[in-house]
């Protein structure tokens, strides 16, 4: 098991991520997006709003928040993908220089508990504190 918290940053595999909680068998995290992979994001995310597709509401390719804290402004943390095992944990790089703040963290955790991602995730993410 890690000793993570929610809303840890951590690298893994050239990538940034949010640390969002574990299970026994896999992890669940929000990756970070670069500037430009987030406004092509945004772009097809109001496309898709704009015509009304029904998968916007309910599936979870656009579950993700805007960040707005100083280390990663106006980028993109999406939840919606498939969790990491935790087999790969052990490759985890923690980056205690960089954080998101309360606000951030409290904007992901209503998002979760609110918007279509894995019912495992919205269940246990009631419970944390910030």
């Amino acid at each position: 098991m890690l000793i993570y918290t929610f809303g840890t940053i951590f690298k893994y595999d050239s990538c940034k991520f949010i640390y969002l909680l574990e299970t026994f068998k896999v992890v669940y995290v929000a990756k970070i997006l670069d500037d430009y992979t987030t406004k092509s994001l945004e772009k097809m995310y109001l496309k898709k709003v704009r015509k009304s597709e029904i998968e916007v509401q309910q599936g979870n390719q656009f579950c993700f928040i805007k960040l707005t804290c100083d280390d990663f402004k106006n980028q993109a943390a999406v939840y919606g993908h498939v969790p990491i095992s935790t087999i790969y944990s052990k490759f985890f790089t923690p980056i205690p220089s960089e954080s998101i703040s309360n606000e951030d963290l409290i904007a992901l955790k209503n998002e979760i508990q609110t918007k279509p991602s894995w019912e495992e995730l919205r269940e246990k993410v009631k419970a944390i504190k910030i």
